[in-house]
């Protein structure tokens, strides 16, 4: 039987890592802009339909 001996990579934070990671906020802001640029007022003040919009439209760019 083969060994599994799983060893963490030499660097965790690596190029990809950080690219990865700065995409995944840019697509965030995103839906806060577009939180900010389509819903109105009322809605926008409301923090639970707020958060709900962004989570939604976060979803949906990840999913692109």
């Amino acid at each position: 039987m083969a060994s599994l001996d799983h060893k963490p990579p030499l660097e965790l934070l690596n190029a990809t890592t950080v690219w990865s990671l700065l995409a995944t906020v840019a697509l965030l802001a995103a839906a806060l802009a577009l939180a900010r640029a389509l819903l109105p007022l009322k809605t926008y003040t409301d923090t639970i339909k707020r958060w709900t919009f962004v989570w939604l439209v976060f979803d949906a760019l990840i999913h692109l």
